[in-house]
Protein backbone atom coordinates (compact mmCIF):
# COMPACT_ATOMS: atom_id res chain seq x y z
CA UNK A 1 0.00 0.00 0.00
CA UNK A 2 1.76 3.47 -1.11
CA UNK A 3 1.47 6.39 0.95
CA UNK A 4 3.85 9.06 -0.47
CA UNK A 5 2.45 12.40 -2.04
CA UNK A 6 3.30 14.25 -4.64
CA UNK A 7 5.35 17.56 -4.68
CA UNK A 8 3.36 20.15 -5.30
CA UNK A 9 4.32 22.19 -8.69
CA UNK A 10 3.73 25.47 -9.43
CA UNK A 11 2.90 26.94 -12.71
CA UNK A 12 5.47 29.04 -13.87
CA UNK A 13 2.73 31.45 -15.58
CA UNK A 14 1.65 32.04 -12.14
CA UNK A 15 4.22 34.54 -12.08
CA UNK A 16 3.87 36.33 -15.26
CA UNK A 17 3.73 40.42 -14.32
CA UNK A 18 2.24 41.35 -17.11
CA UNK A 19 -0.44 39.11 -17.60
CA UNK A 20 -1.19 39.37 -14.11
CA UNK A 21 -1.63 42.85 -14.26
CA UNK A 22 -4.09 42.64 -17.01
CA UNK A 23 -6.30 40.44 -15.44
CA UNK A 24 -6.16 42.21 -12.31
CA UNK A 25 -7.42 45.06 -14.53
CA UNK A 26 -10.06 43.44 -15.78
CA UNK A 27 -11.18 41.83 -12.54
CA UNK A 28 -10.95 45.11 -10.80
CA UNK A 29 -13.19 46.84 -13.45
CA UNK A 30 -15.80 43.84 -13.58
CA UNK A 31 -16.17 43.80 -10.38
CA UNK A 32 -16.62 47.53 -9.74
CA UNK A 33 -19.29 47.94 -12.63
CA UNK A 34 -21.38 44.26 -11.13
CA UNK A 35 -20.72 45.52 -7.36
CA UNK A 36 -22.39 49.24 -8.59
CA UNK A 37 -24.87 47.95 -9.99
CA UNK A 38 -25.99 45.74 -7.31
CA UNK A 39 -25.67 48.60 -4.67
CA UNK A 40 -27.29 51.08 -6.99
CA UNK A 41 -30.34 48.41 -7.03
CA UNK A 42 -32.76 48.81 -4.23
CA UNK A 43 -36.08 47.55 -5.24
CA UNK A 44 -35.16 44.17 -5.95
CA UNK A 45 -36.11 44.72 -9.99
CA UNK A 46 -34.61 42.69 -12.56
CA UNK A 47 -30.96 44.59 -13.82
CA UNK A 48 -31.57 46.48 -17.54
CA UNK A 49 -30.83 44.48 -20.19
CA UNK A 50 -28.27 46.70 -21.21
CA UNK A 51 -26.08 46.35 -17.49
CA UNK A 52 -26.88 42.14 -18.05
CA UNK A 53 -25.03 42.67 -21.88
CA UNK A 54 -22.44 44.46 -20.06
CA UNK A 55 -22.22 42.06 -17.29
CA UNK A 56 -21.61 38.99 -19.71
CA UNK A 57 -19.23 40.71 -21.67
CA UNK A 58 -17.06 41.57 -18.70
CA UNK A 59 -17.32 38.09 -17.46
CA UNK A 60 -16.08 37.23 -20.58
CA UNK A 61 -13.23 39.49 -20.52
CA UNK A 62 -12.57 37.95 -17.35
CA UNK A 63 -12.71 34.68 -17.96
CA UNK A 64 -10.32 35.43 -21.18
CA UNK A 65 -7.90 37.26 -18.93
CA UNK A 66 -7.78 34.50 -16.07
CA UNK A 67 -7.17 31.87 -18.63
CA UNK A 68 -4.43 34.27 -20.72
CA UNK A 69 -2.57 34.88 -16.69
CA UNK A 70 -2.44 31.00 -16.43
CA UNK A 71 -1.61 30.24 -19.95
CA UNK A 72 -1.84 26.70 -21.07
CA UNK A 73 -0.75 23.42 -19.47
CA UNK A 74 2.83 22.35 -20.15
CA UNK A 75 2.21 19.12 -22.24
CA UNK A 76 5.37 18.60 -24.03
CA UNK A 77 6.73 15.58 -21.75
CA UNK A 78 2.85 13.97 -21.45
CA UNK A 79 2.55 10.40 -23.80
CA UNK A 80 0.52 10.81 -26.03
CA UNK A 81 0.35 10.76 -30.15
CA UNK A 82 3.32 11.72 -31.78
CA UNK A 83 0.60 13.17 -34.41
CA UNK A 84 -3.14 14.12 -34.57
CA UNK A 85 -4.69 12.01 -36.68
CA UNK A 86 -7.36 14.15 -37.82
CA UNK A 87 -9.87 12.17 -39.01
CA UNK A 88 -9.70 9.58 -36.05
CA UNK A 89 -9.67 12.57 -33.88
CA UNK A 90 -12.77 13.96 -35.24
CA UNK A 91 -14.47 10.64 -34.85
CA UNK A 92 -13.48 10.48 -31.51
CA UNK A 93 -14.83 13.60 -30.52
CA UNK A 94 -18.25 13.18 -32.30
CA UNK A 95 -18.50 10.09 -30.60
CA UNK A 96 -18.02 11.24 -27.06
CA UNK A 97 -19.75 14.37 -27.69
CA UNK A 98 -23.05 11.79 -28.77
CA UNK A 99 -22.70 9.48 -25.55
CA UNK A 100 -21.83 12.07 -23.08
CA UNK A 101 -24.56 14.51 -24.53
CA UNK A 102 -27.21 12.25 -24.46
CA UNK A 103 -26.72 11.46 -20.86
CA UNK A 104 -27.05 15.13 -20.07
CA UNK A 105 -31.09 14.56 -21.04
CA UNK A 106 -31.01 12.59 -18.63
CA UNK A 107 -30.14 15.63 -16.23
CA UNK A 108 -28.33 14.02 -12.64
CA UNK A 109 -29.31 10.80 -12.85
CA UNK A 110 -26.16 10.58 -15.83
CA UNK A 111 -24.28 10.97 -12.30
CA UNK A 112 -24.90 7.23 -11.81
CA UNK A 113 -23.29 5.80 -15.13
CA UNK A 114 -20.65 8.49 -14.18
CA UNK A 115 -20.00 6.35 -11.02
CA UNK A 116 -20.29 3.79 -12.80
CA UNK A 117 -17.43 4.23 -14.87
CA UNK A 118 -15.26 5.60 -12.25
CA UNK A 119 -15.96 2.38 -10.69
CA UNK A 120 -14.86 0.15 -13.76
CA UNK A 121 -12.30 2.07 -14.12
CA UNK A 122 -10.85 1.38 -10.79
CA UNK A 123 -11.31 -1.98 -10.80
CA UNK A 124 -9.95 -2.88 -14.28
CA UNK A 125 -6.68 -0.69 -13.55
CA UNK A 126 -6.63 -1.22 -9.77
CA UNK A 127 -4.07 1.57 -9.75
CA UNK A 128 -1.74 1.56 -6.38
CA UNK A 129 -3.82 3.39 -2.81
CA UNK A 130 -2.22 6.03 -1.91
CA UNK A 131 -3.80 6.67 1.64
CA UNK A 132 -3.58 10.26 2.10
CA UNK A 133 -5.39 10.07 -1.38
CA UNK A 134 -8.04 7.76 -0.15
CA UNK A 135 -8.80 9.44 2.73
CA UNK A 136 -8.83 13.18 1.67
CA UNK A 137 -10.93 12.10 -1.33
CA UNK A 138 -13.78 10.22 1.65
CA UNK A 139 -13.36 13.19 3.57
CA UNK A 140 -14.24 15.72 0.41
CA UNK A 141 -17.53 12.88 -0.32
CA UNK A 142 -18.62 13.53 3.12
CA UNK A 143 -18.44 17.14 3.06
CA UNK A 144 -20.63 16.94 -0.12
CA UNK A 145 -23.28 14.91 1.09
CA UNK A 146 -23.29 16.73 4.45
CA UNK A 147 -24.22 19.53 1.66
CA UNK A 148 -26.40 17.49 -0.26
CA UNK A 149 -28.30 16.97 3.25
CA UNK A 150 -28.71 21.14 3.95
CA UNK A 151 -30.21 20.79 0.63
CA UNK A 152 -32.58 18.02 1.55
CA UNK A 153 -33.46 19.82 4.64
CA UNK A 154 -34.26 23.46 2.25
CA UNK A 155 -36.42 21.33 0.08
CA UNK A 156 -38.61 19.90 2.72
CA UNK A 157 -37.25 16.59 3.30
CA UNK A 158 -38.25 14.02 -0.33
CA UNK A 159 -36.47 11.48 -2.25
CA UNK A 160 -33.58 14.41 -2.08
CA UNK A 161 -32.00 12.05 0.92
CA UNK A 162 -30.75 9.13 -1.11
CA UNK A 163 -28.93 11.31 -3.85
CA UNK A 164 -27.45 13.14 -0.67
CA UNK A 165 -25.71 10.12 0.42
CA UNK A 166 -24.97 9.41 -3.28
CA UNK A 167 -22.88 12.19 -3.22
CA UNK A 168 -19.77 10.61 -0.89
CA UNK A 169 -19.25 7.26 -2.30
CA UNK A 170 -19.52 9.33 -6.40
CA UNK A 171 -17.08 11.83 -5.06
CA UNK A 172 -15.01 9.47 -3.48
CA UNK A 173 -14.61 7.24 -6.80
CA UNK A 174 -14.68 9.95 -9.51
CA UNK A 175 -11.60 11.45 -7.58
CA UNK A 176 -9.93 8.23 -6.88
CA UNK A 177 -10.43 7.44 -10.76
CA UNK A 178 -9.20 10.72 -11.76
CA UNK A 179 -6.22 10.68 -9.71
CA UNK A 180 -5.43 7.55 -11.57
CA UNK A 181 -5.46 8.82 -14.84
CA UNK A 182 -3.82 11.41 -14.03
CA UNK A 183 -1.22 9.55 -12.64
CA UNK A 184 -1.38 7.32 -15.94
CA UNK A 185 -1.18 10.15 -18.30
CA UNK A 186 1.71 11.86 -16.56
CA UNK A 187 0.05 14.78 -15.08
CA UNK A 188 1.34 14.42 -11.61
CA UNK A 189 5.11 15.12 -12.85
CA UNK A 190 4.30 18.13 -14.71
CA UNK A 191 1.46 19.98 -11.89
CA UNK A 192 -1.89 19.04 -14.12
CA UNK A 193 -4.72 18.77 -12.24
CA UNK A 194 -3.05 18.62 -8.77
CA UNK A 195 -4.84 18.21 -5.58
CA UNK A 196 -2.96 20.88 -3.32
CA UNK A 197 -3.62 19.10 -0.13
CA UNK A 198 -1.69 15.69 -0.74
CA UNK A 199 0.92 17.88 -2.49
CA UNK A 200 1.38 20.77 0.31
CA UNK A 201 -0.63 20.05 3.38
CA UNK A 202 -3.80 21.73 4.86
CA UNK A 203 -2.24 24.94 5.33
CA UNK A 204 -1.75 25.51 1.51
CA UNK A 205 -4.81 23.63 1.13
CA UNK A 206 -6.67 26.37 2.49
CA UNK A 207 -4.94 28.89 1.17
CA UNK A 208 -6.28 27.53 -2.28
CA UNK A 209 -9.69 27.63 -0.90
CA UNK A 210 -9.07 31.24 -0.10
CA UNK A 211 -7.28 32.41 -3.23
CA UNK A 212 -10.18 30.37 -5.19
CA UNK A 213 -13.04 32.31 -3.47
CA UNK A 214 -11.20 35.74 -3.97
CA UNK A 215 -10.58 35.11 -7.92
CA UNK A 216 -14.28 34.46 -7.79
CA UNK A 217 -15.15 38.04 -6.69
CA UNK A 218 -16.91 39.62 -10.43
CA UNK A 219 -18.30 36.06 -11.44
CA UNK A 220 -19.91 35.73 -8.55
CA UNK A 221 -21.24 39.58 -8.11
CA UNK A 222 -21.84 38.72 -11.73
CA UNK A 223 -23.93 35.79 -10.85
CA UNK A 224 -26.17 38.42 -8.53
CA UNK A 225 -26.51 40.35 -11.53
CA UNK A 226 -28.08 38.03 -13.62
CA UNK A 227 -30.42 37.61 -10.48
CA UNK A 228 -30.96 33.81 -10.32
CA UNK A 229 -31.12 34.56 -6.15
CA UNK A 230 -34.82 35.20 -6.77
CA UNK A 231 -35.83 32.16 -6.97
CA UNK A 232 -34.17 30.54 -4.25
CA UNK A 233 -36.38 29.82 -0.94
CA UNK A 234 -33.98 30.55 2.23
CA UNK A 235 -34.76 31.25 5.28
CA UNK A 236 -32.24 29.84 7.76
CA UNK A 237 -28.62 31.43 7.63
CA UNK A 238 -27.02 28.02 7.84
CA UNK A 239 -28.93 26.96 4.41
CA UNK A 240 -26.46 28.78 2.14
CA UNK A 241 -24.03 26.33 3.52
CA UNK A 242 -25.61 23.58 0.91
CA UNK A 243 -22.89 25.17 -1.70
CA UNK A 244 -20.87 22.88 -0.53
CA UNK A 245 -22.31 19.94 -2.74
CA UNK A 246 -22.37 21.46 -5.97
CA UNK A 247 -18.86 23.30 -5.06
CA UNK A 248 -16.64 20.08 -4.02
CA UNK A 249 -19.34 17.23 -5.95
CA UNK A 250 -18.90 18.71 -9.10
CA UNK A 251 -15.50 19.79 -9.17
CA UNK A 252 -14.57 15.89 -8.30
CA UNK A 253 -17.25 13.76 -11.14
CA UNK A 254 -17.16 17.00 -13.98
CA UNK A 255 -13.05 18.26 -13.66
CA UNK A 256 -11.04 16.07 -11.84
CA UNK A 257 -12.83 13.02 -13.74
CA UNK A 258 -14.41 13.44 -16.74
CA UNK A 259 -11.97 15.44 -17.80
CA UNK A 260 -9.65 13.17 -17.64
CA UNK A 261 -11.45 10.61 -18.86
CA UNK A 262 -12.24 12.32 -21.70
CA UNK A 263 -7.82 13.61 -22.48
CA UNK A 264 -8.00 9.41 -22.17
CA UNK A 265 -9.76 8.34 -25.08
CA UNK A 266 -8.58 11.74 -27.05
CA UNK A 267 -4.98 11.28 -26.66
CA UNK A 268 -4.70 8.20 -28.54
CA UNK A 269 -5.69 10.17 -31.90
CA UNK A 270 -4.39 13.43 -31.24
CA UNK A 271 -1.43 15.11 -30.08
CA UNK A 272 -0.90 15.54 -25.95
CA UNK A 273 -1.77 19.24 -26.96
CA UNK A 274 -4.67 18.72 -28.81
CA UNK A 275 -6.40 16.02 -26.69
CA UNK A 276 -6.08 18.10 -23.55
CA UNK A 277 -7.53 21.30 -24.71
CA UNK A 278 -10.48 19.28 -26.45
CA UNK A 279 -11.23 16.94 -23.68
CA UNK A 280 -11.11 20.56 -20.99
CA UNK A 281 -13.68 22.27 -23.66
CA UNK A 282 -15.92 18.67 -24.02
CA UNK A 283 -15.88 18.03 -20.28
CA UNK A 284 -17.12 22.19 -19.76
CA UNK A 285 -19.69 22.42 -22.20
CA UNK A 286 -20.77 19.02 -21.05
CA UNK A 287 -21.16 20.24 -17.87
CA UNK A 288 -23.24 23.49 -18.91
CA UNK A 289 -25.41 20.83 -20.93
CA UNK A 290 -26.34 19.30 -17.66
CA UNK A 291 -27.61 22.71 -16.19
CA UNK A 292 -29.27 23.71 -19.17
CA UNK A 293 -30.15 20.92 -21.61
CA UNK A 294 -32.99 22.62 -23.06
CA UNK A 295 -31.39 25.63 -23.75
CA UNK A 296 -28.06 25.97 -26.18
CA UNK A 297 -27.79 30.23 -25.71
CA UNK A 298 -27.77 29.94 -22.09
CA UNK A 299 -25.09 26.07 -22.39
CA UNK A 300 -22.74 28.23 -24.43
CA UNK A 301 -22.59 31.38 -21.87
CA UNK A 302 -22.51 29.45 -18.86
CA UNK A 303 -19.99 27.24 -20.12
CA UNK A 304 -17.72 30.21 -21.23
CA UNK A 305 -18.46 32.33 -18.30
CA UNK A 306 -18.73 29.68 -14.88
CA UNK A 307 -17.51 26.56 -16.16
CA UNK A 308 -14.44 27.09 -18.15
CA UNK A 309 -12.75 29.67 -15.15
CA UNK A 310 -13.28 26.36 -12.63
CA UNK A 311 -11.93 23.81 -15.31
CA UNK A 312 -8.64 26.13 -16.20
CA UNK A 313 -8.28 27.10 -12.05
CA UNK A 314 -8.06 22.85 -11.75
CA UNK A 315 -5.84 22.79 -14.59
CA UNK A 316 -3.05 24.94 -13.77
CA UNK A 317 -3.58 25.42 -10.30
CA UNK A 318 -5.14 22.79 -8.38
CA UNK A 319 -8.84 20.90 -6.89
CA UNK A 320 -8.98 23.34 -3.65
CA UNK A 321 -8.73 26.59 -5.88
CA UNK A 322 -11.60 25.31 -8.43
CA UNK A 323 -13.59 24.59 -5.15
CA UNK A 324 -13.26 27.49 -3.45
CA UNK A 325 -14.54 29.38 -6.72
CA UNK A 326 -17.28 26.87 -7.02
CA UNK A 327 -18.32 27.21 -3.54
CA UNK A 328 -17.91 31.44 -3.27
CA UNK A 329 -19.97 31.11 -6.69
CA UNK A 330 -22.68 29.12 -5.49
CA UNK A 331 -23.29 30.68 -1.65
CA UNK A 332 -23.05 33.85 -2.41
CA UNK A 333 -26.48 34.06 -4.48
CA UNK A 334 -27.66 31.87 -1.81
CA UNK A 335 -26.97 34.28 0.94
CA UNK A 336 -28.06 36.77 -0.74
CA UNK A 337 -31.59 35.13 -1.29
CA UNK A 338 -31.55 34.93 2.81
CA UNK A 339 -30.70 38.07 2.95
CA UNK A 340 -33.69 38.98 0.70
CA UNK A 341 -35.94 36.63 2.43
CA UNK A 342 -35.56 38.37 5.88
CA UNK A 343 -35.54 41.46 4.90
CA UNK A 344 -32.50 42.69 4.92
CA UNK A 345 -31.51 43.40 1.51
CA UNK A 346 -33.65 44.08 -1.90
CA UNK A 347 -36.66 45.03 -0.08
Amino acid sequence: MATHATTFKAPRALMHPSRRTVFSGVWLVASLVAGGEILASRDNREAPAAVLMLTVVLSLACTAALLRWLSRPDTTALPAATITRRGPFVWSIAATVLVTFSLGFLGVRALIPVGAAALVLLVVVQPPLVMREAVYALVLGVVATIGGLIDWQVEGGGDQLAWSVFQTPLVLLTLLAGRAIAREAGWTETGIGQWRLVAGGPRWAIRSLLVGAALSFPWTLANLVFGGYREDDVRRWWQPLGAVQPGVAEEAWARAFMIALLYLCFRRFARAEAALLTATLAGVYWFAFLHTPFNPLATLSSGAIFALPMAWLWLRRDLETAIGFHVCLDAVPFLAAYLMARGLWFT
